[in-house]
């Protein structure tokens, strides 16, 4: 049972835990509208197991596949989040719920970059092949220092770091 307060708009209900993995919700199912009289309704919201598959493969600039490639599946308006590595011949197989993802580079890669996000739809468990695409190697570096208000260089700190391309808003942390 879950209760949560919350200002009018629309929401999508997000759950976490270990007897969820490998199944996702109907994002129809947990997409529901606050309004000013308040108090919403959901009823039961049952989990399904995974059975849509995403799959495709990645390559360097070069042409050639590249294997152990970090990757992320983010379902649009939902939460699921799973993350994959290629093969070693770039091939990668997502299995996911219904709903529209995006695929992307997770951004535990540092050495790549991705030149375009993946998108499909999936339903009753589809399988969508074909889902392919190009990293560029990140291979050139800037340095300096960053210092506070006093000119002491932050040593140590629990923060980030990014730079952000003016032209496609490519970032890398």
């Amino acid at each position: 049972s879950v209760s949560v307060y919350l200002t009018p708009g629309i929401y999508n209900i997000c759950a976490f835990h270990s007897d969820l993995r490998g199944k996702s919700f109907d994002p129809a199912s947990t997409t529901f509208v606050m309004t000013d009289a308040g108090d919403v309704q959901l009823g039961t919201i049952q989990a399904a197991t995974n059975s849509g598959h995403l799959k495709g493969k990645v390559v360097g600039s070069d042409g050639k596949a590249l294997g152990n490639v970090p990757l992320m599946a983010v379902s649009e308006g939902g939460c699921d989040r799973p993350t994959a590595s290629t093969q070693p011949d770039g091939t990668f197989d997502f299995t996911v719920g219904a709903g529209a993802w995006t695929i992307s580079l997770d951004s535990n890669d540092s050495t790549h970059t991705q030149v375009a996000p993946v998108t499909a739809t999936i339903t009753n468990g589809q399988t969508v092949t074909g889902l392919n695409f190009t990293l560029k190697n990140l291979d050139k570096t800037i340095t300096g220092n960053i210092v506070n208000a006093s000119g002491t260089t932050l040593t140590d700190y629990v923060g980030s770091a990014f730079v952000q391309s003016s032209s496609k808003g490519t970032k890398a942390y």
